[in-house]
């Protein structure tokens, strides 16, 4: 039978053990790869910055959570007023960049000002 690949999705499913009669036995699944990939994402960083203190914990998320994301480039910021911030740590892909401020008009960071998510 086809392997279940939607969360929540129950189908009938064939026993292995051959004493189950397939007709009576439902299972429910769901794909736990996101799950996965989250737990793996917080495995990373958690790992990574937990023996950093101080400038270091920042310079070890920043690196973490490009590792962890994916992602090339990575920052750790402070906000300084309600549209500036300015970086604590900046992981540029194999180095760590210069410091630097920005203002929130703009970038996607406007929007995270305004409570949401950025992804």
């Amino acid at each position: 039978m086809p392997e279940n690949t939607k969360d929540n999705d129950t189908r009938p499913t064939r026993s292995t053990e051959p004493d189950l009669d397939f007709r009576t036995r439902l299972t429910a699944s769901r794909d736990v790869s996101e799950y996965k990939r989250a737990n793996r994402s917080l495995h990373i960083i958690a790992e990574g910055t937990a023996a950093a203190t101080g400038d270091e914990f920042f310079r070890s998320l920043a690196r973490c959570a490009a590792q962890a994301l994916g992602a090339r480039y990575a920052f750790v910021a402070e906000t300084l007023t309600e549209m500036e911030s300015r970086s604590l740590a900046f992981w540029d892909g194999s180095d760590f960049g210069d410091g630097f401020t920005y203002r929130f008009p703009g970038t996607p960071c406007q929007r995270v000002a305004a409570g949401h998510i950025c992804a």
